[in-house]
């Protein structure tokens, strides 16, 4: 079940930066006056082939790999293709564990997830 970790740096102003996590998932919102979503950052399969799906407003999409060093306290960052979205297990995984996400987070990332699906199929 994704739960909020709280007491996040807070390092842009005006906006709200949240962290939901799980073993499989780590979402990132950032968030405007009024819960309105700017941004978001999902990344999942994290303990075996991690990657993220990406949006912002000024931007869309992004679909990258997640590279950590070999130490505890190395830092992550995206990097090239992420390859192939696999869109059936992250929807099945995510709406198992979005359950105690507030209501207008979840809503948005799946409306997202599906947009993005989409788009990947319009482009075939």
């Amino acid at each position: 079940m994704l739960r909020e970790i709280n007491g996040i740096r807070q390092d842009n102003p005006g906006l709200t930066r949240r962290w939901f996590q799980d073993d499989y998932f780590d979402l990132w919102t950032w968030q405007g006056e009024g819960e309105d979503i700017v941004a978001f950052q999902l990344c999942y399969d994290k303990r075996s082939d991690e990657r993220a799906l990406s949006w912002r407003r000024d931007h869309g999409f992004d679909h990258l790999r997640v590279k950590t060093g070999r130490e505890e306290t190395s830092t992550a960052f995206l990097q090239g293709d992420g390859g192939v979205f696999p869109a059936v297990i992250v929807s099945r995984k995510l709406k198992a564990a979005s359950q105690h996400l507030p209501p207008v987070v979840r809503k948005f990332v799946f409306h997202k997830v599906k947009a993005y699906v989409k788009g990947l199929k319009e482009m075939r």
